[in-house]
Order: structure tokens, then C-alpha cells, then sequence
């Protein structure tokens, strides 16, 4: 603890916000990733106090003190980054369900014997005549046909993909490998093993009840709130062009809090990176690549809802997603008003024309880096146009989109991201 306290002022800029991936819901773990943040109000917005108004012979109804429900709300704003931040869009999808990998230099095929989640050793058999594997090298291990790596590699919710890097390799063939805490069942289904190296990727798969967090806001490196049972109850993605990094802001619901004399050790977490801009971004709207988009929003509503039973605490017992919500806003250059692309007010009008659902796909990318984030709405529908025409400026148009289920896809979205250094699940 920093010989400063009470007494002293502490700096705002010593502080910082920790993330981290909870194996049981409202089971704090300490911080696997550091966010640097420009906003975190993750705080109870009051202790829930509450009088119940009685009349007995004085003007005052506040006499007796009670105390109900204590919410513990607030939100967690940061520029994007392709490793730290991820995890509060995981978490508000659903969960990172498969990694793959990208094709090694030299291929190297095998199979692994059935192994149950939280083996620490694989039996792996090297098919056909591929190279013998050693140790510190990375493998995919799935269902994919061999040569599958990257968003192809992926598994499924049943039969997932994950990659280990065995720290030993023992034996002469079967070999065995010493491996991290495997993430996922090794079945029949699932068991075909891949050499493969950087930049690794994550599937994000949406979930009826997404994981939660453990968010720890550190107070000026002197002590912390460690907030457990987080879900996150909405996600706002920014993507400016402007002087600005693209941010996310995600607005938090905990289900209990504790004091952290001695805060986690902010040296241990992992590097950031850098933050991802707006020159880093695709977009192709309706089967479009554009080049006129000026800003992109999008935002994920959970609805989470909190319920408060009869115990002790005054704290929330469930911490639930409700409904998802899909929508967002995209500023454009204005094109026309009728081309059969472009033309949006034409398109989009029930009188004029018949709309029809399209995709929305947004790519970020460092170049060079293996870092990215890529989001995909199959079913959009312009909920409203506002067309701007403004003195001593250009004529631009707001489109406001809603996302829906898509019944032959069986889905509402799909996420995926990379990253040249984490190839567990987040």
C-alpha cells in the first residue's frame, strides 16, 4: 500500500479499473484485465434509505429510519483496445464460445484423446506422417477439418474449438503434452489437433444468460471496490471520425460489493495495447462497402433486471438479462435520394418503396497486428432518417437502425475478435 492515506489527496490517474471472468456467478476472482478508463461510476446511488410516513403530533414524517434495497449500478467507459475492454462486450453478448488459430509455417496434424474440462495433460497421436510436435508450440484442438484455422476453425456450442501451447512434450508417440487448464471437454466430436501460431481468435457467442464479472475499481492505488455478480446491462459502441479513439461505455448491475484494503497489483495485467480509430474501420451497410460513413453507434440492451428477495442482505439476490435489444445510428454523406443502393429516405419509405432487411458489418483492424473486432447484424431496418442541410456545411443523413432475430439464421448477431497474444478464452 502507497505510504499516502487519509490525509493526503490521492491522484486520480493512480487509479484503474480490473476486469475479470467469473467461473460462478458472484464468486469475486481477481482482475485478468486492466481497462484504462476515462469513466468508471460502478458506486451505489444511494444506501436505500427510506422513512415510512406516519403522523404522531409533529410536522416531521421522517422519524424512523429504515433501510430497503441497495442497487449497485453504474457504468465503465474506456477507448477500445483489441485485448483489454473486450471482455465487457463478452460479457455483454454472451461468452467467447471457440479460439482458433492461424495456419503454422509447417503443418503438423495429430488427434487427441477424450479429456475431460480442467485436464492439465492431452494425449495426442500425430497423424500421418506430419513432424513430431515440442513443447511451446500452440495447437488447435476442434472438430474442424484439418487445414481449417481462423473464423473457419471454429467450433460450435456443442462441439467447441480451443488452442493449448503444451509447456512439455513427453514420450516417443502417443505423445503427451503438460498443458494450462483446458476450457472445454475432448470428445469424439471435437478432437482433431492442428499446429497453428498467431493471431489467435475468439468466437462471441450470445447467450440467454451471458458470463459475469468481477469488476474491481481501484481508488488511487490505495484501496479498492471489488464488485462481484456484474452483468452488464447495456453496451454503447462509438466510433468517431474524429480526433478520438472508438470507446465503449457499458452500464454495469453488481450483486455485491466488498473492500480491498491492498488493491490487485496493477503491474501484473496484462498490456493494453493501443486503441482502435476510426481509419481502422470497414463498414458495408445493405451489401454496401461504404466510404461516406462520418460516425457509427451501436448499442447492445440487455434489460437487466434486479430482484431483491427476504434474507439478511440488502443487496440484490438476482442480477438477471431480460430482453436483448439490438439498434445503433449510422452519420453518412448524403448520396441521394433514390438510387437504388444509396438511396435510403426512397428505400426505407413503406409508401415509396418496399423495405427489406439487410446486414450491418463493422470490422476493426490494427494493421500488422492481429488485432481486431468484427460485429455482424444479418437483419436491419431503418427505424428513422433525418437529412441535414446545413449553411457552410455538407448534406449528411442520420439513419437509426434496429437489428432483429433472423429466423433463417437463426440468430441476431454474430462477433468475433483477434489478438496476437491470448489464445485462452477471455
Amino acid at each position: 500500500m502507497p505510504t499516502f492515506g487519509p490525509g493526503y489527496e490521492l491522484p486520480g490517474n493512480l487509479s484503474a479499473a480490473g476486469l475479470a471472468h467469473e467461473a460462478v456467478f458472484n464468486t469475486p476472482v481477481t482482475p485478468t484485465q486492466l481497462s484504462p478508463f476515462d469513466d468508471f461510476t460502478l458506486e451505489p446511488p444511494d444506501t436505500g434509505l427510506f422513512y415510512p410516513e406516519t403522523a404522531m403530533g409533529v410536522r416531521e414524517s421522517e422519524v424512523f429510519p429504515l433501510y430497503g434495497q441497495v442497487k449497485l449500478t453504474g457504468s465503465l467507459g474506456s477507448p477500445l483496445f483489441p485485448v483489454n475492454g473486450i471482455l465487457a462486450w463478452i460479457a455483454a453478448v454472451g461468452a467467447d464460445g471457440s479460439q482458433s488459430g492461424t495456419a503454422a509455417g509447417t503443418t503438423k496434424n495429430g488427434t487427441i484423446t477424450a479429456a475431460l474440462a480442467g485436464a492439465t495433460t492431452l494425449t495426442y497421436t500425430v497423424t500421418g506422417s506430419t513432424p513430431a510436435p515440442v513443447a511451446n508450440e500452440w495447437y488447435q484442438i476442434g472438430p474442424a477439418v484439418i487445414g481449417h484455422f481462423g473464423t473457419t476453425g471454429f467450433g460450435t456450442l456443442a462441439n467447441p474449438s480451443f488452442v493449448v501451447k503444451p509447456s512439455v512434450v513427453s514420450g516417443a508417440g502417443p505423445y503427451t503434452f503438460t498443458v494450462p487448464p483446458i476450457p472445454f471437454a475432448v470428445t469424439a466430436s471435437n478432437n482433431i489437433a492442428q499446429n497453428c501460431v498467431a493471431p489467435f481468435y475468439h468466437d462471441i457467442l450470445p447467450m440467454n444468460r451471458p458470463i459475469s464479472l468481477t469488476a474491481e475499481r481501484n481508488l488511487g492505488s490505495y484501496q479498492s471496490q471489488q464488485y462481484a455478480g456484474c452483468m452488464i446491462d447495456s453496451y454503447d459502441l462509438t466510433l468517431p471520425t474524429t480526433n478520438a479513439a472508438a470507446s465503449f461505455k457499458a452500464n454495469v448491475s453488481a450483486a455485491s460489493v466488498a473492500i480491498l484494503s491492498t488493491p490487485s497489483a496493477i503491474g501484473t495485467l496484462t498490456d493494453p495495447g493501443v486503441p482502435f480509430v476510426f481509419a481502422e474501420g470497414a463498414l458495408s451497410v445493405f451489401g454496401q462497402s461504404l466510404n461516406n460513413i462520418s460516425n457509427v453507434k451501436f448499442t447492445l440492451d440487455n434489460g437487466v433486471k434486479e430482484n431483491w428477495t427476504v434474507a439478511a442482505s440488502h443487496l440484490p439476490t438476482y442480477v438477471t438479462p431480460t430482453t436483448r435489444l439490438l439498434s445503433g445510428e449510422l452519420m453518412t454523406v448524403f448520396y441521394s435520394l433514390n438510387d437504388t443502393n444509396y438511396g435510403f429516405f426512397n428505400n426505407w419509405m413503406p409508401n415509396l418503396s418496399t423495405p427489406a432487411p439487410g446486414a450491418i458489418n463493422l470490422t476493426l483492424a490494427h494493421p500488422g497486428t492481429g488485432g481486431s473486432l468484427y460485429i455482424s447484424l444479418p437483419s436491419v431496418s431503418i427505424e428513422k432518417i433525418g437529412t441535414a442541410s446545413k449553411v457552410g456545411d455538407v448534406i449528411t443523413q442520420t439513419l437509426s437502425y434496429k437489428a432483429a432475430y433472423n429466423l433463417t439464421n437463426a440468430y441476431s448477431m454474430t462477433s468475433y475478435v483477434t489478438n496476437a497474444t491470448l489464445y485462452q478464452p477471455y
